[in-house]
């Protein structure tokens, strides 16, 4: 039903490699654009850290989302059961959201498939936050 009735939005994403420690090595903060039935842009207004880690690990990222948002790509990276494996881990507060945490486990090698954590809105299901790293690693050329 949430996806039938989708129509265009923008949201504000942040993009984050962050180290064991929690030190942010690089970050970008810009505007997803969506427009169905299958386009996504983003927008940067924010950047900080090491150009070089933006470069070679947030904006493939980012481009790989915008890419799956076009075509066939666009339903194999739907987060739904044909995808993940998904073990409620709790409860949590984001914001002014309560939320469900869960693991998220891809069920198969996919570059637009990611394993980690998402928090899900516990009145509308719409994901909140997402924490992970893609599936299989890209490749740079």
């Amino acid at each position: 039903m949430r996806k039938s009735a989708l129509r265009d939005y923008t949201d504000l994403r942040t993009y984050q490699v962050i180290d064991l420690k929690g030190r942010v090595h690089a970050e970008e903060i810009g505007e997803m654009e969506f427009h169905a039935p299958e386009k996504k842009t983003f927008v940067v207004t924010f950047e900080s850290g090491s150009g070089l880690i933006r470069r070679m690990a947030l904006n493939p990222l980012i481009s790989s989302e915008i890419e799956a948002a076009a075509g066939k790509e666009h339903h194999d990276s739907a987060i739904s059961s044909a995808n993940y494996s998904l073990d409620l881990l709790g409860e949590q507060q984001v914001g002014p959201r309560h939320c469900f945490v869960a693991q998220a486990v891809p069920k198969r090698k996919d570059k637009y498939l990611f394993e980690g954590k998402l928090w899900i809105d516990a009145d509308d299901y719409a994901v909140v936050r997402i924490e992970g790293t893609p599936r299989r690693n890209f490749h740079f050329g």
